[in-house]
């Protein structure tokens, strides 16, 4: 049996987890807004490589490790679905996601009419919880993408299975984080027709 080195498979775990602390910002910014030095380190793709950081998720404690800017660009095209070019996605969206939720914080309450409020507050509410809904939908694409290149290189029908088996599994494991009712695929495909602005005559 093949025994992997146990840096690579440290870097593979570290990677990965980093990934995952990026993602969870962007959903829950509200639970990381305080710290400043994490708020710092987003800035910067050297600093964000470095960063040892540990947090929980999903009831379970994980943990980043610091790694070199060159390690962090090498295992993410190896491992992420859309390589560095995500990784940076991630970390942009981490840092974008706290800095608006500070400003909504920071923002001097002008409003005196408490029905207004309400509804502005409402209203907030709901754009936050869509643009989470676009974030998760957009990783489970990335899955897709990344899962029909592989079935397509597949050179075995029952290792072509499984890879498309995978996918599956993955893709719903990350629909399964949205609300209702977007936290599942749907059987029927909506003709998308009616919904292009084109010209009937071109």
């Amino acid at each position: 049996m093949h025994r992997v080195d146990p840096r690579v498979k440290k870097n593979n775990d570290g990677l990965l987890v980093l990934a995952d602390l990026l993602r969870n910002i962007a959903l829950e910014p509200q639970s990381y807004a305080d710290d400043a030095v994490l708020l710092e380190t987003l800035k910067d793709q050297k600093r964000t490589a470095a960063l040892e950081y540990e947090f929980k998720l999903d009831g379970k404690k994980r943990a980043t490790h610091k790694m070199s800017i060159n390690t962090l660009k090498s295992y993410a095209d190896r491992l992420l679905d859309d390589g560095f070019e995500g990784f940076e996605r991630l970390r942009i969206g981490a840092y974008d996601a706290i800095i608006a939720y500070k400003k909504r914080e920071d923002e001097p309450n002008r409003r005196t009419k408490t029905g207004l409020a309400k509804t502005v507050g409402t209203l907030e509410e709901q754009l936050e919880a869509q643009r989470k809904v676009n974030f998760i939908l957009l990783q489970a694409v990335s899955a897709a993408m990344h899962g029909i290149k592989t079935v397509r290189n597949g050179d075995k029908s029952a290792l072509r299975k499984k890879h498309a088996d995978d996918a599956m599994e993955r893709i719903r494991a990350i629909l399964s984080l949205n609300p209702h009712p977007f936290e599942q695929p749907v059987d029927n495909v909506v003709n998308i027709d009616k919904f292009r602005g084109h010209n009937d005559n071109e």
